[in-house]
């Protein structure tokens, strides 16, 4: 990384944030002028989106490489590849929302969706093992190529079906308010922006610990986000920054 570039670490994502909504602005401005009411309807509804949605979002996974998933940068310069990728889900989700079917229907196969795409994941997972013997066939006919072109599609079609299951999911399990579950939903703003630092100190503190190191992740995870949720109820929800990251919050019995 060059000298005196700079960065922002894991926030990362609010400026890519910025680049995508200012591309939004002028892209809905432009589309007044389109009669593309029919693509985003037919995006919204029909099962067959995958078709052009996993190979779309294969192309912007492959120019990251050998990867499982979107790679990231931490400087304010713009990675076109990669926003070019989040941009996919992001004029997805703005494409669709006009459209009540779209609420309705989405995430009904959650059961199926998630299914197949831990299949894929594992799949995947093979994929990415150097050591796996039976892919070596790829190598020797000079096919390097057919590998990152499986992993590619792998993932887009991971990340699609993985986020249409989860969609189901909370539709069938959360759609009715819960002042506990609003509560949790409020504080995630607050644990990715602070979340960084407390990781670091507790991962310092078991560091030296005699035990395995799932067991580690575990600690980490579990310590970091009781903290965090404790600090966001007591410190940060009824504040000026709470109300900056989600508005003004009034006091109740539950919260």
């Amino acid at each position: 990384m060059p000298e005196g570039m700079f960065i922002t670490h894991h926030l990362w994502f609010l400026y890519d944030l910025i680049y995508l909504v200012l591309a939004f602005v002028l892209v809905a401005y432009v589309l007044k002028f389109l009669p593309l009411s029919g693509f985003a309807r037919w995006l919204a509804e029909s099962p067959l989106r995958l078709l052009l949605l996993v190979p779309l979002t294969a192309l912007f996974q492959a120019a990251m490489g050998e990867e499982f998933g979107p790679s990231t940068t931490v400087d304010l310069e713009p990675d076109f590849i990669k926003l070019g990728y989040y941009a996919m889900f992001f004029g997805f989700g703005a494409l669709c929302f006009p459209y009540q079917a779209f609420h309705e229907k989405v995430g009904r196969f959650w059961p199926i969706h998630l299914m197949v795409s831990a299949l894929v994941f594992f799949f995947a997972l093979g994929l990415m093992d150097k050591e796996n013997q039976s892919l070596a066939w790829m190598e020797e006919l000079s096919w390097p190529w057919l590998r990152v072109t499986l992993l590619s599609l792998s993932s887009g079609l991971f990340v699609w079906l993985m986020t249409f299951g989860l969609i189901g999911v909370f539709r069938r399990f959360y759609s009715r308010e819960s002042p506990k579950v609003r509560f949790v939903s409020d504080s995630a703003y607050w644990l990715y922006v602070a979340h960084l630092p407390l990781v670091q100190v507790v991962q310092l503190w078991v560091s030296e610990w005699p035990i395995p190191s799932l067991l580690k992740l575990v600690i980490v995870c579990v310590v970091t986000t009781i903290l965090l949720l404790l600090s966001y109820r007591y410190l940060i929800r009824y504040t000026l920054v709470g109300t900056m990251l989600n508005g003004k919050r009034t006091r109740t019995k539950v919260s």
